[in-house]
């Protein structure tokens, strides 16, 4: 199906399905849509506390093979045996793209893990609704039940003996300039193909394993096994049950009342931080939906009942998704007493280059905020330009000459956009917005001390946001941007979302030049010496370098990926570091 077509009736079924709480009815054509998968590549299968999980998530059309823009939002899960999280990230996708990390902490408990990735749209599939794979932590500072310990080997062990076949023949092919490195030395890697194509791809370098583990999932594996059998490549829209995220995070929400009927309620939302805000009404049920672009990193919202007596509702939002791994099969979670010393040895290292973690630290790739209408303003007044007045109305009279505050009654006011005859709609009201938060009560504006606030900035015509039209736009921004600490219940519900997690861009080190000198006091015992999750292979030959640690022993190369036709990558190459 064009993708464009795609996305048209995806729209569509968004406005009839309810997502602005209207209506349940589905359109009367039964179109089937692509379903999704999701593919996790990880670092590491066996992980100790106080190392990090990397990984990168692939959102799968299961129509195509393709990277998938259905959903824009993924969910990646570490489940221990008690079938509950240890963890779970919200991660922004884009082009079917996705990426994070997590810190493994002193807390957390030696075991068997599931590491799970999702989207809400693979909640249509009758069968492969996540993606897993089994992931072994060890935690040497808390005890360990002695009845995980066995004397013999866990490589012959039934649970344990799990082996990846070698990895077939592809167009591309993994070269290093040697195979045997010394410490804090340049490796130089080359991923080369006969022909030019592009691939989206993902690097790990990491230590191999000294305690016998299985090897991380392969893409091609998971081709294989997962996507080649996938019968349900699409989906009836009679058959669903779950929206995609397909512009950003969808939140869900009712309203209740003991007192008034709750169908057909306006509900703002906004997000200041995102520069989001939208309007939608209940259904018969008092249901409402959110669809939030995921754009936002501060996860504070604001939702309100626009109307004249909010205090006799309830706004309830659920904005995550929970997921029934009751039915998850555990391997049994054992230790080999041989490997005593190898913990000890592998543990002490980590402590060590934790302590230093600081001089390695990954950075944030932080986006700058922005607020509603930034583009669409047709004046802006700011009040450093005039002389300043603390009464609003005052302000409005002697500096607004496009808009203005009248009164209705006694301590009752109404804002106006004047149009270009100096008349305004009484029946129509403007949108009044203060820091990036929808104002219902114009008086709470008028009464606000106008010398904490830096602009007013206006929107002439008529503004459609939502369900709701209004008569222009009157927008305020404080100095401090601290107008939320002035917000009470009745004005606003401030709710706190699920977070997105950071998208980061990822420190490795380097000892070019004069920085190995620079260096030498400082401890390096890596064992993730590389990790690249945003790679774009496209030229016959692509080159990517990093330095070695003092940890010595053998490291996997991994790359995995899939091709701009939907083909899965997966290289893999073994070196070994040595003493200087």
């Amino acid at each position: 199906m064009n993708l464009k077509k795609l996305f048209l009736i995806i729209g569509f079924l968004f406005f009839a399905y309810g997502v602005n709480g209207q209506t349940n009815k589905m359109p009367q054509e039964n179109v089937a849509f692509p379903t999704e998968s999701v593919f996790i590549h990880y670092n590491s299968a066996l992980l100790f506390s106080g190392e990090t999980l990397y990984y990168k998530i692939y959102c799968i059309n299961n129509l195509s093979n393709k990277l998938s823009n259905i959903s824009k939002v993924a969910y990646v899960e570490l489940v221990g045996e008690d079938a509950k999280p240890f963890f779970k990230h919200k991660i922004k996708i884009e082009n079917g793209q996705g990426s994070g990390d997590f810190l493994l902490p002193s807390s957390v408990v030696s075991g068997n893990y599931k590491l799970i990735g999702y989207t809400l749209w693979m909640n249509n599939n009758t069968v492969n609704k996540f993606f897993q794979t089994d992931i072994k932590i060890v935690n040497p500072y808390l005890a360990i039940n002695k009845n995980v310990l066995k004397t013999d080997s866990i490589v012959n062990r039934k649970s344990n003996s799990k082996i990846n076949p070698p990895i077939p023949e592809q167009d591309y092919q993994l070269k290093i300039d040697k195979d045997i490195f010394k410490t804090r030395s340049k490796v130089q890697l080359s991923i080369v193909s006969s022909k030019e194509k592009l691939s989206n791809a993902s690097i790990s370098v990491y230590k191999v394993n000294e305690i016998k583990a299985e090897s991380p999932l392969s893409s091609i594996i998971f081709f294989d096994n997962h996507l080649n059998k996938t019968l349900e490549k699409t989906i009836p829209q009679n058959n669903i049950i779950q929206l995609p995220e397909i512009r950003g995070e969808l939140l869900k929400g009712v309203l209740e009342s003991e007192i008034h009927d709750v169908s057909n309620k306006n509900i703002a939302f906004s997000i200041p931080d995102g520069g989001l805000l939208n309007i939608v009404k209940t259904n018969e049920k008092g249901e409402f939906n959110f669809s939030v672009k995921a754009n936002y990193y501060d996860n504070i919202a604001y939702a309100q009942i626009l109307d004249d007596n909010p205090n006799d509702y309830k706004l309830k939002i659920n904005s995550l998704f929970e997921m029934d791994y009751s039915m998850l099969d555990y391997d049994e979670f054992e230790i080999n007493t041989n490997d005593e010393q190898k913990i000890l040895k592998r543990s002490i290292l980590n402590q060590i280059d934790n302590a230093y973690l600081f001089t390695k630290s990954d950075s944030l790739i932080i986006k700058e905020s922005n607020l509603p209408f930034d583009d669409d303003y047709d004046l802006i007044y700011d009040l450093d330009d005039y002389n300043r007045f603390s009464d609003m109305r005052e302000t409005f009279i002697e500096i607004i000459n496009q808009a203005q505050i009248n009164t209705v009654s006694k301590d009752n006011f109404q804002f106006a956009v004047l149009n270009p005859l100096g008349t305004f709609d009484r029946s129509l009201p403007p949108l009044l917005v203060i820091d990036g938060i929808i104002i219902k009560d114009p008086n709470l504006l008028v009464n606000y001390n106008a010398k904490k606030i830096k602009y007013i900035k206006i929107v002439k015509d008529k503004y459609f946001l939502g369900t709701s039209v209004f008569n222009g736009v009157i927008s305020f921004q404080t100095i401090n941007n601290d107008f939320y600490k002035s917000i009470n219940d009745s004005t606003a519900r401030k709710l706190e979302l699920y977070s997105f997690e950071d998208i980061k861009h990822y420190k490795n080190a380097s000892y070019q030049g004069n920085l190995l000198n620079e260096k030498t006091r400082i401890p390096d015992y890596r064992r993730q010496l590389y990790w690249n999750p945003n790679i774009e292979l496209s030229k016959k030959t692509n080159s990517f370098t990093f330095y070695t640690s003092d940890n010595t022993g053998k490291f996997e190369i991994r790359v995995e990926g899939f091709t701009e036709q939907g083909e899965p990558v997966t290289l893999s190459s073994i070196f070994t570091v040595v003493e200087e």
